[in-house]
């Protein structure tokens, strides 16, 4: 994923005014298909740039087997309104999207980024990056967030949060990667930015909830409540 095309926002008026909209409403001009990435596809959409799209139906069936109705497009979407939410920065723009008649969601091409499993991530990543991180996969209860579903940018030790599919919030036997490795590193402790972005979060709450399928609802409450927790203690539990 080290290569590709910078995304960028068309520069003319009459153009959507923003990733977001770019990823939902821009004419897609081609569609290629990733080998060794299961169903991901590189989109390019006109004067856009590139982004991935993931279909739904590759966690679909495990949705219908375990009663849930949230589709993966439904979860990608509110980590991102979340992690907008927060100020982070972490997670790269998405947006529901159909290609090719298929269901699922188009996400931001990151630029100049590699899968973190391919580096030595622990070694390149800022502080700040990770503590942030950890503050979000401990608020959504993310669970398998290993090597494969988050990114590094090996220049400004940036990290970038994707893949936050069924396996990501139901995976009983996982636990997230860099939320342990935040604690091992004394990273748990709430700094200034942080609590700011916990107290700009909680007020989202209600908005982000509107109209959400029951399992997104379920995981936001979750994360409301260990927003509180957190800033009451001043610190992600162990």
């Amino acid at each position: 994923m080290s290569k590709g095309q910078q995304f960028e926002i068309p520069p003319k008026s009459n153009e959507p005014r923003n990733i977001e909209a770019v990823l939902e409403k821009g004419e897609i001009k081609s569609v290629k298909e990733l080998e060794g990435y299961g169903d991901m596809q590189l989109v390019g959409i006109q004067g856009g740039g590139d982004a991935l799209f993931r279909p739904n139906q590759e966690t679909a069936s495990v949705f219908e087997n375990t009663g849930k109705e949230a589709m993966a497009s439904e979860l990608e979407e509110m980590a991102f309104k979340v992690d907008e939410a927060l100020g982070f920065g972490l997670v790269p723009p998405v947006a529901a999207r159909t290609v090719n008649g298929v269901e699922g969601y188009l996400q931001q091409f990151i630029n100049d980024s590699q899968v973190a499993g391919l580096l030595e991530w622990r070694v390149i990543v800022k502080p700040e990056e990770l503590a942030k991180a950890a503050v979000f996969d401990y608020l959504l209860d993310v669970r398998d967030r290993r090597g494969d579903s988050f990114l590094i940018n090996p220049k400004i030790g940036k990290i970038w949060l994707t893949g936050h599919d069924y396996w990501m919030f139901w995976n009983e036997n996982a636990r997230s990667d860099i939320l342990r490795e935040a604690q091992v590193r004394g990273l748990n402790c709430l700094t200034p930015e942080t609590r700011s972005a916990l107290e700009r979060f909680l007020p989202c709450i209600d908005s982000l909830t509107v109209e959400a399928k029951k399992e997104v609802a379920t995981i936001l409450k979750k994360a409301q409540e260990r927003a509180q927790l957190i800033l009451s203690e001043g610190q992600i539990p162990a």
